[in-house]
């Protein structure tokens, strides 16, 4: 699952880079899509969390372009596909 301090490799648009989860705003129960506050997102979870990468990156909402909107998260130990993202909303940080 993911949690709040944790670093994943990245791969997006054909490059790997490294981010850390910053925040986990809410899970999606998908027996209902309501939103619920949570302190983990697990293991197939769908959620929304806030990421910081270890650099500049040219970011897109997914629905604007899929190749520099979506993220595949890879376990930093065993090289492991855990997880895969959207792009909702990058923000610039300056």
């Amino acid at each position: 699952g993911f949690a709040i301090g944790l670093s994943y490799d990245i791969k997006i648009a054909g490059k790997k880079t490294r981010a850390r989860v910053d925040g986990i705003r809410y899970q999606v129960d998908i027996n209902n899509l309501t939103q619920r506050e949570v302190e983990n997102l697990p293991l197939n979870g769908i959620g929304l969390v806030d990421l910081t990468f270890d650099e500049p990156l040219v970011l897109d909402r997914y629905q604007q372009n899929p190749v520099t909107g979506g993220l595949i998260f890879i376990d930093r130990l065993s090289n492991v596909t855990v997880g895969a993202g959207m792009v909702h909303e990058p923000v610039s940080q300056a």
